[in-house]
């Protein structure tokens, strides 16, 4: 409500330690300076102050904020010191002339990607040599999911791994498999509790 005023601001006691209180973040401090929580609004000092507005097109006044009162000393502080007015875009304007200025002042991005153009195409030439033995062909989308995630599940018991701009095919661990989906606490108990009736 108050984060527009600055130090020096406020001369009345009260919407300055209010405004303290909000640049510091402190919102049990606002609260209760306002009265508290049981505090009904016409009591709490501190309000939005608003300003009518000329009647528009349809004869209709509505209000705007402006700042903030202290209801109590009538005290007002202005924070909206902008005004913004909707227009129309001239006609001379260009989408094309604002993209070239974008461009223009753009500096060096880093890529999109973690693989460059020239290195995916000698990835996807080694992903076919390693491919041939197991008779896995890969699609444009599991392609993509590769160098997006960087892991490629084939099958069971195979899966790709890119690192460092290299791929692998790798044998996947059953292990792994079991932890990917934690199991819960009471049927780890149920399956221990059976483990050790069968021991028995």
């Amino acid at each position: 409500m108050t984060r527009r005023l600055i130090n020096g601001q406020c001369e009345d006691e009260i919407t300055e330690k209010a405004r303290l209180g909000c640049d510091l973040g402190d919102y049990a401090f606002f609260f209760d300076l306002q009265g508290g929580a049981e505090t009904p609004r016409s009591e709490q000092p501190l309000k939005l102050d608003y300003e009518e507005k000329a009647p528009n097109q349809y004869g209709e006044v509505h209000k705007s904020v402006i700042g903030v009162k202290n209801q109590f000393t009538q005290y007002a502080i202005k924070t909206r010191l902008k005004k913004y007015i909707i227009k129309k875009r001239p006609k001379d304007f260009t989408s094309n002339s604002v993209e070239r200025s974008e461009t223009a002042n753009s500096g060096l991005c880093p890529p999109w990607t973690c693989v460059n153009n020239c290195n995916r195409s000698k990835i996807e030439q080694k992903l076919k040599q390693l491919l041939i033995p197991i008779c896995a062909p890969l699609n444009e989308q599991k392609l993509d999911y590769l160098f997006k995630f960087k892991r490629l599940v084939i099958d069971k018991y195979t899966a790709l791994e890119l690192k460092d701009n290299d791929v692998q095919l790798v044998k996947r661990n059953q292990n792994m498999m079991a932890t990917l989906a934690p199991v819960p606490r009471n049927i780890q108990k149920l399956k221990a509790l059976h483990k050790n009736q069968r021991i028995q």
